[in-house]
């Protein structure tokens, strides 16, 4: 995988991530707090399955049938505008001197010029170093944490540990997980995804009574039963890997926020209906009594969450009811029917990518231009010329060909240009759609001739060694909107030269 493809996979992610979190966004405005605390949870679930999982398969309901069918309507009127701006200028002058060609895009001394191939490579070394200094500080902090965890005693009460054990059997769970007091947290909290600990300030005691103690005990369990310290790890990843963004940074934070929605019903449902107004006013107790700082390491999860979201909090906590087949089943199909259209893509599409922002068409299905001769004898780059032994930037590839060899042109288009020059010798420009062109150079004959409109496969000239070739190869360019670009590119030949590579 290309840096190009690297960049165009994050950024279909990155937009396809932030139309989820839309439509879930609008989902939950529209119903309100009428759906259940599960699904209000579950359905974020769409978003990190987007985010994580890299293919999905292409159907007629996906919601990115709409984007697609938007970008192709805008592509169309670019194609025009495009075409018609390409007949003004040959209107103006049919003798292509070097200096009109140029106007095509084709200004053979522009060295410094921007090319699409380092400007992915500088892109992707910016966005890799930041997520993996976010994942690496995340990881250190971790790691600290838990070093300085291990200094910290486990609780010896009978009382409370009574209470505790008392939760583990209410909640069927027979992990032996232990209670560790320490002063690096203000909050109850759970930590660690393969030995988990409940870990409770050192002050706790003084807070909270064994009651109160009970419903905080069954809510940190209610996190070790729905493993959420693991979603809570893959939360972070992805927020990583997606740091440009703030529409995911604020979607994955609403789906923490949602997780402790969901994680209070799982409490209510072990707890009778005359304890919901208790439970509740021990969140608001421990609240009051402590400073509510956002517990930091990697797989901590703690009780408090959010203070401005404690309302919608509280008020969910008292419209809870326990789950029936129905509920269940509403949910699943809801889920069910928003991840067909969320997490499927559009029939026909192409990822989202760098160059459909700049008009350009990403699946351009190019032929190779010598038919089976597929040795690159020069490629693309800072290279050595030949002749004046100094370092100049070689804007294409040279193919090996035999003199003679038919080329064709490597997909349909317009001949813009069909004669000498300078030191390409007898050259060919083709302009094709989405403001790509391309150009065959050091040609023994010409077979098309200007303005010709000509066929992907067609024969447009022989290989020869006209201009300043020592030797018959073909030189071939491709430029993007006037910006001269690697031809052997994936989404150009690169694909071809890899399938036959060595015959």
């Amino acid at each position: 995988m290309g840096y190009n493809s690297i960049l165009n996979w994050l950024l279909d992610t990155s937009i396809k991530a932030s139309v989820i979190i839309i439509v879930i966004i609008s989902f939950k405005f529209i119903l309100k707090d009428r759906i259940g605390a599960n699904l209000n949870y579950n359905i974020w679930f769409l978003l990190l399955a987007k985010l994580i999982i890299p293919f999905a398969p292409k159907t007629s309901f996906s919601i990115y049938n709409l984007l697609h069918i938007l970008y192709s309507n805008i592509s169309a009127i670019g194609d025009i505008v495009q075409n018609n701006s390409h007949n003004t200028v040959e209107l103006i002058n049919s003798n292509i001197t070097e200096l009109d060609i140029n106007r095509f895009g084709f200004n053979f001394n522009e060295i410094n010029s921007i090319n699409l191939t380092n400007l992915c490579f500088k892109l992707v070394c910016i966005w890799g170093l930041v997520a993996i200094g976010i994942v690496l500080f995340a990881i250190v902090n971790d790691v600290i944490f838990r070093k300085n965890l291990n200094k910290c005693s486990i609780l010896k009460d009978r009382n409370i540990i009574a209470t505790y054990n008392a939760c583990l059997e209410k909640m069927h769970i027979n992990r032996d997980i232990p209670i560790i007091m320490t002063d690096m947290i203000s909050t109850p909290a759970i930590y660690g995804v393969i030995r988990p600990k409940i870990l409770l300030p050192l002050n706790i005691t003084e807070l909270l009574d064994e009651n109160e103690l009970k419903y905080v005990f069954l809510h940190e369990l209610s996190h070790y039963k729905r493993k959420d310290v693991v979603v809570f790890c893959l939360v972070t990843i992805c927020k990583a890997l997606n740091w440009f963004n703030p529409i995911v940074w604020f979607g994955l934070n609403s789906m923490k926020f949602d997780c402790e929605i969901a994680c209070d019903a799982l409490v209510l449902s072990y707890i009778k209906n005359d304890e919901l107004i208790e439970y509740g006013n021990t969140i608001l107790n421990l609240l009051k009594k402590v400073n509510n700082k956002v517990v930091k390491p990697l797989g901590v999860v703690g009780m408090l969450g959010y203070k401005s979201n404690l309302k919608r909090r509280i008020i969910m906590i008292t419209k809870f009811k326990k789950r029936t087949f129905k509920i269940v089943t509403i949910s699943i199909v809801t889920v069910c029917l928003m991840g067909g259209m969320l997490l499927t893509n559009a029939k026909g599409e192409t990822n989202f990518s760098i160059s459909q922002l700049k008009g350009e068409n990403v699946k351009n299905e190019m032929l190779w231009p010598i038919p089976n001769k597929y040795i690159v004898i020069n490629d693309y780059g800072l290279k050595t010329h030949p002749e004046i032994k100094k370092q100049k930037f070689h804007t294409g590839i040279d193919i090996n060909a035999k003199k003679g060899d038919l080329i064709v042109a490597v997909k349909s288009g317009r001949v813009q240009y069909s004669g000498e020059l300078d030191s390409y010798g007898q050259a060919i420009i083709v302009a094709h759609d989405n403001g790509l062109s391309t150009l065959y150079a050091h040609c023994e004959e010409l077979l098309v001739k200007e303005g010709q409109n000509i066929k992907a496969g067609e024969g447009i000239a022989k290989v020869g060694s006209t201009g300043s070739a020592t030797a018959p190869h073909l030189h071939f360019e491709v430029r993007q909107n006037g910006k001269h670009v690697n031809p052997l590119l994936e989404e150009y030949l690169g694909n071809i030269l890899e399938k036959n590579n060595g015959n």
